[in-house]
């Protein structure tokens, strides 16, 4: 039984096999920040692997929308020499089984089965699984069944057959929502060479950007650990994979392209590419911060919106459930909602996620 190193034994060890040269996973959950780390780690490797990522309980809890729109942007732009599918579960009963089989060509060669979700928790030091290595034929043939089960995250159409989950987000409190500055608290002013213009210098892709972290924020684990990847879904619907970086993990990254998240924001500050950010230009935009909500230890919120905040931070707060049959008990949000939106509402409140169903 394999409960330590789960990472490097099962997602990274059988890869250095060199007639291994594709992994086939069946997860109950999965999030994007650990196909990122994964898949870089194996683009390492310098040589063709490739990953199909089956999510099996999307059938009956859906998938966030954050994490979908994530998944779906890794596999229309995975890492040099990784060809990444990511499938969900849509007919029958949900799969909440953890299968990896690793094969040569279709000739499945090593196998492992456990408790261990494809998620940055699942194959983290917090919380403890356990894995076993099993028969690679028999869990093939499990994949086979469960394959024809499912749909690609890119299907056209796709929010009409997975319940894809909107995040209705409402900061409470500091305890669950930070205010990131844009500026030099020195100065008042942009930096010059550093965070939202870390790209101005020579040499430099001119979009490359990080949101500064103050220490205190850092001080407070508000955000995963260095090096650690997690989700963030923006205001407008973009979706990112973000890392903690920077010395002593001071600053925000995207993980794909640490120029992703300047050319965003100078996008949203209806800039050109790659020009240099001032402050007048945040002050004409409206705002001259970001404010970050965690969803879950994986999932966070970004608000860079003009009017921000649009509902009082007085410890107000709104509930929406929904059912998949009947309507939404019209109590909860003011009116009735038909079900067949296939859409479930969450919450954050205090640093959690609270999700109710209607009966």
């Amino acid at each position: 039984m394999l409960n330590t190193e789960l990472f490097n034994k099962i997602l990274m060890e059988p890869a250095q096999r060199p007639e291994i040269n594709r992994l086939r996973i069946v997860s109950g959950f999965a999030t994007a920040g650990l196909a990122d780390r994964h898949l870089k780690k194996l683009s390492e490797l310098q040589r063709p692997i490739s990953v199909e990522l089956m999510v099996g309980m999307t059938s009956y809890s859906g998938i966030q929308e954050a994490q979908h729109l994530a998944l779906k942007t890794l596999v229309q732009s995975p890492p040099d020499n990784i060809n990444f599918a990511c499938r969900y579960v849509e007919q029958g009963p949900p799969v909440h089984a953890k299968a990896f089989c690793w094969f040569s060509d279709e000739r499945p060669i090593s196998a492992f089965i456990g408790s261990a979700n494809y998620t940055q928790m699942g194959f983290s030091t917090r919380q403890v699984e356990a894995m076993t290595k099993t028969n690679a034929g028999l869990v093939s043939n499990f994949q086979n069944d469960i394959f024809t089960r499912t749909v690609s995250c890119l299907e056209s159409g796709i929010s009409s057959r997975i319940s894809l989950i909107q995040t209705s987000i409402v900061p409470v409190n500091d305890q669950n929502s930070v205010n990131l500055s844009l500026l030099v608290r020195r100065t008042g002013e942009t930096p010059d060479r550093s965070g939202i213009n870390w790209g101005q210098r020579g040499g430099r892709q001119r979009n490359q950007a990080y949101i500064n972290i103050p220490a205190k924020v850092n001080r407070q684990g508000f955000f995963p650990d260095r090096g650690e990847r997690f989700t963030v879904i923006t205001d407008d619907n973009r979706s990112f994979v973000m890392v903690r970086a920077q010395d002593g993990g001071k600053g925000l990254e995207t993980t794909y392209d640490n120029s992703e998240i300047g050319e965003y924001l100078r996008a949203r500050l209806n800039l050109n590419s790659g020009e240099y950010v001032t402050r007048q230009h945040l002050n004409a935009y409206g705002r001259t911060d970001v404010t970050f909500t965690k969803i879950d230890d994986e999932t966070y919120f970004m608000d860079f919106s003009k009017n921000y905040p649009p509902y009082p931070l007085n410890g107000s707060r709104t509930r929406m459930v929904s059912s998949r049959s009947g309507l939404v008990d019209n109590r909860a949000t003011g009116r009735p909602v038909s079900s067949s939106t296939r859409r479930i509402y969450f919450t954050a409140l205090a640093g959690n996620s609270a999700q109710e169903r209607a009966p």
